[in-house]
């Protein structure tokens, strides 16, 4: 029996069915998503950089800074708890427009209550408080979009294509704001940053106009207990759903865990600094590499092993008390961690029926800050008592028993039908729109 649940739609009539697309790319609208998931992405980098730049101004203390960015934590968190009820209730292309809009206001209206001289760490903090939420419920949002622009079969592929917009982020985001607002304008008012800001949003709100017509303007009755009930239900995404939370989970553990060891062991900044710095490249090669294999019956087996790999490397890094065998093992295991997390996301999302991916795309989201943050503190704390290398193992431990019990869902269900893991190229709902909408007659010459 089939996990999706979307309504049957015949094709018997070959003239009907749309030109099949080579990828993504080539799919009208993907490229208005992605380039405004990297726009926004950019902004909401830019924002965070705000703080740094208004050091000459502002009074700042490491305790402001520090609270500035867990207040904007809790409030991506919170935007993300909003999208479990909200992800499907109401059009994609509007929700996303009109959050856009109101990020881009409330920086413009910090920014004017700065000039006007009554600049403020408060100020800050509620700019951030309310941009946090904002793009915490727009995240999901685009994901859902993007899975009703694409066919079945290129949703998975698309999902890791998205991620690629990480790149706009990172040349558009703190980077180039640092530099332009925090150096070549020093003596300028760091209000200038948060025009900045705005003006990325904006663009961002002013390209969702050019979705296809069809695209992100349906909505579907249901909240958050529906969602979970189709998690009861679809055995396969309830495990990449868990799989998902355990692999954030375990990186949060892994990480925090890592950093300490390092520091108390190494006793070096700077290694501890190119550990991260090949974890997170060898990460974004892998997630270009992924896009390649993991569409149709590959997905799965990809998946499997990344998480297998990162769960042996872990507990190898465990044993590891010299920079450099450590560095070569991080950079494969950054390498199969990101492919293990973000490809659960997106084979989870290509197994969600139509009319739940604003809401499945929230709940993945969720699950793993939820426990990624929390295992987070816990293994700050554990690591605290001298327990670094232990952690680092059962981050392992506990990744290869998740691998295992999810290659057993995989295992069982392999043979059911199910047009998801095909490599047929089923239409988009758009296009079923566009093809079924009432056709305006032809004006005569």
């Amino acid at each position: 029996m089939s996990e999706t649940l979307e309504p049957s739609v015949s094709w018997s009539d070959p003239a009907a069915i749309p030109p099949s697309q080579q990828g993504p790319f080539q799919i009208p609208g993907f490229w208005i998503a992605w380039f405004v998931s990297g726009l926004a992405g950019a902004a909401v980098s830019a924002l965070w950089s705000v703080p740094t730049i208004a050091l000459p101004d502002l009074d700042f203390s490491s305790e402001s800074l520090s609270s500035i960015s867990l207040s904007g934590s809790l409030g991506f968190l919170a935007g993300i708890v909003l999208s479990l009820r909200l992800g499907d209730r109401y059009p994609k292309r509007g929700a996303i427009r009109l959050c856009y809009f109101s990020m881009a206001a409330c920086s413009v209206v910090a920014g004017i209550v700065a000039f006007t001289g009554f600049a403020s760490i408060p100020l800050l903090y509620v700019t951030f408080v309310v941009v946090s939420v904002l793009y915490g419920l727009t995240t999901p949002l685009v994901w859902g979009l993007v899975a009703e622009l694409m066919p079945r079969a290129l949703l998975a592929k698309s999902i890791v294509m998205l991620s690629w917009s990480a790149v706009i982020a990172s040349l558009l985001g703190v980077p180039l704001s640092t530099l332009v607002f925090g150096k070549t304008l020093w003596d300028a008012p760091y209000e200038i940053a948060l025009v900045y800001v705005a003006l990325l949003f904006v663009i961002a709100g002013l390209l969702t106009r050019r979705f296809p017509r069809n695209v992100g303007t349906v909505r579907f009755p249901g909240g958050f207990r529906e969602a979970l009930g189709l998690l009861s239900r679809a055995r396969r995404l309830r495990a990449l759903w868990m799989y998902a939370i355990v692999v954030g989970g375990c990186l949060a553990v892994f990480s925090s865990s890592v950093a300490l060891l390092t520091y108390l062991d190494l006793a070096d900044g700077l290694e501890l600094g190119w550990l991260l710095l090949a974890r997170g490249g060898a990460g974004i090669v892998a997630t270009v590499g992924l896009a390649f294999v993991i569409s149709g019956r590959r997905g799965w087996p990809t998946l499997l092993l990344c998480g297998g790999v990162a769960a042996i490397l872990s507990v190898s890094i465990a044993a590891a008390d010299t920079f450099w065998p450590m560095l070569a093992l991080v950079v494969p295991f950054g390498a199969a961690s990101a492919a293990a997390g973000l490809g659960a996301n997106a084979i989870a999302m290509s197994h969600t029926p139509f009319g739940y991916f604003g809401r499945v795309a929230a709940l993945l989201a969720v699950g793993g800050a939820v426990s990624s943050t929390g295992i987070a503190f816990l293994s700050i704390m554990f690591g605290s008592w001298g327990q670094e290398r232990n952690l680092v193992v059962g981050a392992g431990v506990v990744l290869l028993v998740a691998s295992l019990l999810l290659f057993r869902t995989w295992w069982a269900t392999r043979d059911e039908s199910s047009p998801i893991d095909g490599a047929a190229q089923t239409p988009s709902p758009g296009l079923i729109a566009d093809f079924t909408a009432p056709q305006k007659p032809a004006e005569p010459s």
